[in-house]
């Protein structure tokens, strides 16, 4: 089940409040969905791909004034 999926990797995915963005993001996520389908008429198959993609907060450390951690954080998810 997507919905099922997509809910776990939500109650996973990292979050910190910073003075510039609440709820920012700090980490990546990518979700993938493969799509097949057979055309009924010519059972000619088919297959897509759907990429849905959500970058962690890049933010300038010093205006997010956030410390310890979130400094440590903040300043990974910029070299990413």
């Amino acid at each position: 089940d997507v919905q099922k999926l997509v809910r776990a990797g939500v109650r996973e995915r990292h979050s910190r409040d910073t003075s510039m963005n609440l709820q920012s993001s700090r980490s990546h996520v990518m979700f993938i969905m493969k799509v097949h389908s057979v055309s009924r008429q010519t059972r000619v198959r088919h297959m897509g791909k759907l990429l849905f993609i959500d970058l962690a907060g890049s933010e300038r450390v010093k205006r997010s004034e956030v410390t310890g951690d979130g400094l440590r954080e903040g300043i990974e998810i910029n070299k990413s």
